[in-house]
């Protein structure tokens, strides 16, 4: 049987239904999920980009703390992370550049952005 308790993490709201036969009354969970728009993903997104910059820093840090090091695998172990860090910095950009694309296509297609008018002497205007 599956649990009727909200996940943690997620914002739940509660809605109070009655059977009006019997009087019992039921809560139901509507969960807000953190992706249920192209807006949250972007949020989402750039609190990871900054938190990787921080941790690029880190790791930078600590690598230069290494350099006089006798440990060499730890050194060379180190600069793997930051290039793994600096591999997901790349596809959490391009991430970035598509959500703003599908923002853009979502706008167009739902008639969100006015589109330019142009007027009689050839100038641009919006709606």
């Amino acid at each position: 049987m599956a649990s009727s308790r909200p996940i943690i993490g997620n914002r739940v709201r509660l809605a109070t239904t009655a059977d009006r036969k019997s009087g019992i009354f039921f809560l139901d969970y509507e969960f807000e999920r953190p992706f249920d728009n192209i807006e949250s993903a972007q949020e989402y997104l750039a609190l990871l980009s900054r938190e990787l910059d921080t941790a690029k820093q880190d790791t930078q840090a600590d690598i230069a703390r290494e350099a006089d090091s006798q440990m060499p695998r730890r050194r060379e172990a180190l600069r793997v992370v930051l290039y793994t860090l600096e591999k997901l910095e790349q596809h959490i950009k391009v991430s970035r550049r598509l959500l703003n694309d599908l923002r853009t296509l979502r706008r167009l297609l739902l008639e969100e952005r006015a589109e330019p008018v142009i007027s009689k002497d050839g100038m641009d205007s919006k709606l």
